[in-house]
């Protein structure tokens, strides 16, 4: 977790004038306003909770879907290989936690989806795996689904299983709008969706802008002709899915998930 320096409450309290300084911390220090520094946990294991805490604020990310596989896989053109469907990001779960000082509590962060390959048959990518903290679960994200080896019908991108997470984009073989990635940008709040024989992207991971650190995925890019996807970014995002070609293309797997713990005092 970043450190950031600390925003003083005489500087932004109503008597306090709104200087070109204060909005450059703020804008550079997003949590020093509001004074939140989370301990990041990833893998598995046991939580030591520090002595005289007795309430952790808690949130739990699933793992990111994978990206499907294109359809088809044997024209080697848009008219009858669409790309699959990028990633879900995991799903992401806050809460409270009552403890106290000295107390173990476990936890699991779930493990990305992997990506669907084209090997005879057009294969989905995996659902992410679950996210745990004690009792506070998080689920991953969707698979992406893999194009219609009808030839006419992208994959579907990974959707919300449960609580609140970002969509994969749409495998096409239509033009749609350019193919993209799912990064973390207030612009591409999913993934984006194919275009032409395109797969789509993978979803960002969804957490809140105010927990925002460099530990948040961004979802993998959709592939293009006769490109694989290509893996998700970090945590909790979706991997992008495969376009068409020859047969062999994959979606991208999906990234683990990740929990951020936060000690209070109640």
């Amino acid at each position: 977790m970043p450190n950031y320096d600390p925003i003083l409450d005489s500087e932004i309290d109503a008597e306090s004038p709104i200087t070109e300084s204060l909005m450059t911390r703020l804008r550079d220090n997003p949590l020093a306003f509001v004074g939140e520094s989370y301990t990041e946990l990833t893998g598995s294991g046991n939580y030591t909770v520090p002595i005289g805490v007795n309430l952790l604020k808690v949130i739990v990310v699933g793992g990111g879907g994978g990206g499907g596989s294109p359809g088809n896989g044997g024209g080697g053109t848009a008219s009858n290989d669409p790309g699959g469907g990028g990633g879900g990001s995991g799903c992401v779960e806050i809460g409270f936690v009552t403890t106290s000082g000295g107390s173990s509590i476990s936890y699991s962060c779930g493990a990305g989806g992997a990506g669907g390959v084209y090997s005879g048959g057009n294969d989905d990518g995996d659902d992410g795996g679950s996210s745990s903290f004690g009792s506070i679960t998080a689920q991953g994200g969707a698979g992406g689904v893999a194009g219609s080896d009808a030839g006419t019908i992208g994959g579907t991108g990974g959707t919300k299983i449960d609580s609140f997470n970002l969509e994969g984009g749409t495998g096409s073989n239509t033009a749609v709008t350019g193919a993209s990635d799912g990064s973390r940008n207030p612009a591409a709040i999913a993934g984006a969706a194919g275009a032409g024989d395109f797969g789509g992207g993978g979803a960002p991971c969804g957490l809140p802008v105010l927990v925002n650190t460099t530990s948040l995925g961004s979802g993998g890019s959709g592939g293009g002709f006769g490109a694989n996807g290509s893996n998700a970014g970090s945590y909790g995002a979706g991997g992008g899915g495969a376009g068409c070609g020859s047969g062999g293309e994959s979606g991208g797997n999906g990234s683990s998930g990740i929990i951020f713990v936060l000690p209070l005092n109640s």
